[in-house]
């Protein structure tokens, strides 16, 4: 094995394949000096499976990634990580089950300025990037179709505006979740936007750091829809 890689693990929704309610997938990934390796577990099965490429993945260098391989997103049936160059995203597509490098927006972002990809309607993906000098107030958006790797960026013509005291925490499905410290007219606390109808909903007043964000799963364990932090001690 070579000596120099990064590993995650972390959930995923079931394969179309799976019809159980409580089914899931577990996925743990392993990030060599020129690929991505993943083990696949499923709920289904019991069984790990692998998922590998035998020749180098095209424009994956690990140094590349190595500083800041943190900023994993999900959406329409897609992982991306995002890559400190800002050139590139890597991308595993969770029905295939397939790595494919995508094309980042044509846009600048400073190194370390983390973005949020949500679902759009009529099966678009979105992505929000800062525009540099701003504090992270204002971002440019993006679209593409969920065309796979392939699919090109096209930049809306309004920018969207954080207010004052708001920083946007990732997102999960259509919703952004934004993390807003509190002011005279909104109260602290995490809240959920639409990225269609940017209707905004308080879903907690806490968001403990570190953390992780999930939506609706598992279902076994949620009583009804909610929006969490991944520590047991957080419920929203």
């Amino acid at each position: 094995m070579e000596r120099s890689c990064l590993a995650q693990c972390f959930l995923a929704p079931p394969s179309d394949d799976q019809v159980e309610e409580t089914s899931f997938r577990v996925i743990w990934l392993l990030v060599l000096q020129t690929r991505p390796v993943a083990l696949v577990f499923s709920s289904g099965t019991g069984q790990w499976q692998a998922l590998s490429r035998s020749e180098p993945l095209p424009a994956f260098l690990l140094s590349t990634w190595k500083v800041w391989f943190v900023s994993r997103h999900y959406a329409h049936g897609c992982f991306y990580w995002v890559s400190g160059s800002g050139e590139k995203l890597l991308v595993l597509d969770i029905q295939r089950m397939e790595f494919s490098m995508a094309d980042h927006p044509p846009c600048v972002r400073f190194r370390g300025d983390d973005v949020a990809i949500a679902e759009a309607g009529q099966g678009m993906t979105v992505m929000f990037v800062p525009k540099p000098d701003t504090d992270r107030r204002i971002y440019t958006v993006w679209r593409r179709s969920n065309g796979g790797s392939s699919a090109q960026w096209q930049m809306e013509t309004e920018t969207f505006s954080l207010d004052s005291g708001s920083l946007i925490k990732g997102a999960v499905g259509r919703h952004l979740l934004l993390y807003h410290v509190g002011s005279v007219s909104v109260k602290p606390g995490c809240y959920i936007r639409d990225v269609n109808t940017l209707q905004l909903e308080r879903v907690c007043d806490s968001y403990p750091h570190p953390s992780e964000v999930y939506c609706n799963f598992p279902p076994s364990l949620l009583s009804s829809p909610m929006v969490s932090s991944g520590k047991p001690s957080v419920a929203c």
